[in-house]
């Protein structure tokens, strides 16, 4: 079931989170007569835990996105290194 992402309100820091929801980040590329939706997953180390394997997996298979990328910090300072779910996860 797809549920739209709420916003959280932090009564102690005063603040109201918007980025709350999965995936991190949507790209829309264009490709020939429309667009690629991709999804993109933001992790330091690059690991998913089991509920957002599921999540990813979910919107593969509803075929909301084409593909999901995991981001995750290169080896070089400033460097991100692209993980296609697929290939990590089957």
């Amino acid at each position: 079931e797809l549920v739209k992402a709420k916003r959280k309100f932090n009564p102690f820091l005063k603040i109201l989170g918007i980025g709350t929801g999965f995936p991190d980040l949507i790209i829309f590329k264009p490709n020939g007569n429309g667009y690629e939706i991709v999804g993109v997953e933001v992790k330091v180390n690059g690991w998913l835990d089991k509920d957002e394997k599921e999540k990813c997996r979910l919107l593969i298979d509803k075929k909301i996105f084409g593909k999901i990328l995991i981001a995750k910090r290169g080896t070089k300072r400033g460097e991100t290194e692209f993980i296609d779910f697929k290939e990590k996860y089957g």
